[in-house]
């Protein structure tokens, strides 16, 4: 039991520097720029308005519905969902911020 203290310290020091480097990407990368960002969102979108998972429509030339990541697990984007749907109703850059923000990076 006395080395508790020490895992809770290492566990603080972990999850602060992964906030922090969240944040710190979260606003030195712009918006859409980040490694298929915006097929991340496009899944995102698919699931809430359309409730469906993307598929690959066909493999020459390469296309999947609505541009989503078809060959990705939906677990990510399924916790991303709730968040999604409270943001998506703030002006201007705002949600994709703080989906960013709830997605750590």
């Amino acid at each position: 039991m006395n080395n508790d203290w020490r895992r809770d310290k290492t566990f603080l020091v972990v999850i602060s520097l992964a906030t922090l480097f969240a944040l710190a990407y979260n606003f030195a990368i712009l918006l859409g720029f980040g490694p298929d960002e915006q097929r991340h969102i496009n899944y995102v979108k698919l699931l809430l308005e359309q409730r469906q998972l993307p598929v690959i429509l066909s493999a020459q030339p390469y296309s999947e519905t609505a541009g989503a990541h078809a060959f990705h697990p939906p677990l990510y984007y399924l916790v991303l969902l709730p968040f999604y749907a409270l943001f998506r109703g703030l002006s201007g850059e705002s949600e994709w911020h703080l989906l960013r923000l709830v997605s750590l990076g």
